[in-house]
């Protein structure tokens, strides 16, 4: 089976300035560059230009805490236009811009000793789609007492705008049919996650902690690249055309917890492993991602989403037997799943399925002086031969050693 190679290649120049004045805070940057994703394979390069600004001023509210509002400016443009007589390109040699104008506005209180408040709220104005997105969070913790504490958070939160979403215009001759067009779309719908989060934390004893969380988010305005135009050359099947971005009515919750315990017996040992059970469903999933004029047999469906383990968790441990030498054995592990792409040829391909894993990993440590240290790590103790994603290569057990000093 043939494997292949790609070679990206990035070529960018950038300039930062930043600084404080009593409460003020500003910051601006200038990145200029050119990516060549795939060299000798176009669609594959573009050159862009991307300026931000932004500043802030902290007004101290007295005892009880820091109110801090802020503005900020992006400018991102993109362009192609010096690639077209080098085959396909991602803009059809255009130069197209999105600008977001921003204002926020940021605190943290304390009003009694026990209570602390966190509040966020932001609004954005992107020139594509010409709209604007507010999103915020409030978050408090409450100390019962010494040992007992309690939190919540409210969030709202939105994707930024893209280029190629908004603004693809990718069109690839294939004769004897018309040409194929893959377009942008400038009103979409910005993908929008709102999360609830409720959490717990006890300090049982003076070697034992234990933390609890519970969580629901809920994600909408996803987007797809829809199929809306499609010819029939004399053989009965209809040919692709046109695909443009464009807003599905999909949905998908996500509902769960987290438990993590923090041991430490003594001060050679320390063990604090976490974990966490999740379920996601989605509303509305499109039978076929092609207009109602191509398809119009589509349906919508409820379903439980597999593409995210149901179990993940994590772990470390560290071992200290003496001042000198430490041991940490550390790693993670997650139920099956499936996860597909569409560079599969065949959506039902048992390469997209991942197994279950548990990874474990041992890093020895010695230092030999308080600047000089020593260490081995072994990487995948196990040997685990699984893929963790799609498309991701095997890696079995990797032993390596290493040297470390520090100047200060």
């Amino acid at each position: 089976m043939p494997v292949p190679f790609t070679v990206n290649q990035t070529e960018t120049s950038y300039a930062n300035l930043s600084g404080k004045i009593h409460g003020l805070s500003f910051r601006s940057s200038y990145l200029n560059g050119h990516d060549n994703l795939a060299l000798e394979a176009a669609p594959n390069q573009y050159d862009y230009t991307v300026f931000d600004a932004n500043a802030e001023y902290a007004l101290p509210l007295g005892k009880i805490g820091t109110l801090a509002p802020g503005v900020s400016y992006q400018s991102a443009i993109y362009g192609d236009k010096d690639y077209l007589t080098k085959g396909l390109t991602f803009l059809n040699g255009k130069e197209q811009t999105i600008n977001t104008t921003s204002g926020f506005l940021r605190t943290d209180l304390k009003p009694v000793d026990a209570l602390r408040v966190l509040a966020a709220v932001r609004f954005d104005k992107f020139s594509s789609p010409d709209k604007i997105y507010f999103a915020y969070e409030f978050a408090t913790t409450y100390k019962i007492n010494d040992t007992n504490l309690i939190r919540a958070a409210v969030t709202r939160s939105n994707s930024g705008s893209f280029i190629g979403n908004n603004y693809l215009q990718l069109v690839v001759p294939q004769p004897p049919l018309p040409d194929f067009n893959r377009l942008g779309s400038t009103d979409l719908k910005l993908l929008t996650v709102n999360m609830i989060e409720l959490g717990y934390r006890s300090q049982l004893s003076k070697s034992f902690q234990l933390d609890f969380d519970v969580f629901q988010q809920k994600a909408e305005n996803f987007t797809a690249l829809i199929t809306t135009n499609a010819v029939d050359p004399g053989d009965g099947i209809l040919h692709p055309t046109e695909q443009r971005f464009l807003n599905v009515p999909t949905t998908a919750t996500q509902v769960g917890g987290t438990i993590s315990l923090n041991f430490v017996p003594n001060e050679k040992i320390q063990i604090k492993p976490f974990i966490t059970i999740q379920k996601t469903t989605t509303k509305d999933l499109p039978s076929d991602y092609a207009s109602t004029a191509i398809n119009p047999g589509i349906t919508y469906s409820k379903s439980e989403h597999q593409n995210t383990p149901g179990f993940y968790g994590g772990y470390f441990i560290n071992y200290r037997p003496i001042t000198k030498l430490t041991f940490n054995l550390n790693g993670y592990l997650f139920t099956a799943h499936r996860q597909y792409d569409g560079s599969d040829a065949n959506p039902n391909a048992t390469t997209d399925n991942i197994n279950g894993r548990v990874l474990v990993n041992l890093k020895a440590n010695w230092a030999v002086t308080k600047q000089f240290n020593l260490y081995v790590n072994c990487r995948n103790l196990l040997n685990s031969k699984d893929r963790e994603f799609y498309a991701a290569d095997r890696t079995g057990t990797s032993i390596m050693g290493g040297v470390s000093f520090n100047m200060n």
